[in-house]
């Protein structure tokens, strides 16, 4: 009777399988990086639109050098081929202003800054839009629960049941009956008064600042910034709110999981063509 071999793998054996498994995941993982910025010409991919590669520390690290150097410091001036420098006069100008404002006031104004009644230097005024409608993705106006807001006209012989679409082509409303699109709404229109408001909480910061030089004194709006304010959703910093947001937004990861994801992700990342030979080592 013939003698049938059992294949088995020995320690020399599991040491070269451990070395191929080494050498394909490296292989897999040098082809996914990028060594240059490319721009998809001769047959290279677009940085801009490639995502299956990662830039490479040196790459990076080139990039930001690049930035700081365009950027420059507070050193620069307004001739050095810097970012800073040529906005350097306008930030010393806007620090210079903002430093010498030692007894601060604040005022919220609602609309166009433009509209500012007898604006003072000593006034940071905090400028939003008014409310407006809420809009659904539609384009349809919506009701305080969220769905289209609607009124009923009973001035005619029958009836009539109507809603508001915002036609996004010319920014008009229109009146809209069964789908069927209408004449413009007219800002009285009883409609509105069932269409629920949204506030603007991003407010802009504006001076009424001295324009340089400037003989008479003149001023002009200057705009330094823009902020969040609203506090609805704040959470605050103790430690059962810290809890309570991370229970809400946070869970462990199970084993299962974990394997299931890496092993899809190797199944995923094959290696891109003339990887053979780094795998083998010839």
């Amino acid at each position: 009777m013939a003698v049938v071999k059992k294949a088995w793998l020995d320690q020399a054996g599991v040491g070269e399988m451990s070395t191929l498994l080494y050498k394909s995941i490296n292989t897999r993982i040098r082809e996914r990086i990028a060594t240059a910025v490319t721009d998809g010409t001769s047959g290279t991919p677009d940085s801009r639109n490639d995502d299956n590669h990662t830039l490479s520390a040196k790459v990076i690290l080139g990039l930001t050098d690049a930035i700081e150097t365009s950027i420059g410091d507070s050193e620069d001036v307004s001739t050095d081929n810097t970012v800073y420098g040529y906005i350097n006069g306008e930030i010393s100008r806007v620090e210079g202003i903002i430093s010498g404002l030692t007894h601060l006031t604040y005022q919220v104004v609602t609309g166009p800054i433009t509209n500012v009644q007898d604006p003072a230097e000593d006034v940071i005024y905090l400028q939003h839009d008014a409310d407006s409608y809420a809009v659904g993705n539609d384009g349809y106006l919506l009701n305080s629960q969220g769905t289209h807001a609607q009124y009923t006209d009973e001035s005619g012989a029958e009836p009539v049941t109507y809603e508001a679409w915002v036609d996004s082509t010319d920014g008009k409303i229109y009146k809209m009956v069964a789908g069927v699109k209408g004449a413009e709404l007219q800002d009285d229109d009883p409609i509105f008064d069932n269409v629920a408001l949204v506030e603007d909480t991003t407010y802009n910061l504006y001076i009424w600042a001295r324009v340089p030089g400037s003989d008479p004194v003149s001023h002009e709006w200057l705009c330094v910034g823009d902020t969040e304010i609203a506090l609805d959703n704040y959470w605050s910093k103790t430690d059962v709110d810290v809890a309570t947001l991370q229970n809400l937004i946070m869970e462990p990861i199970s084993s299962a999981n974990i394997t299931s994801a890496v092993q899809t992700a190797f199944n995923n990342t094959d290696p891109y063509a003339g990887s053979g030979s780094y795998i083998w080592g010839s």
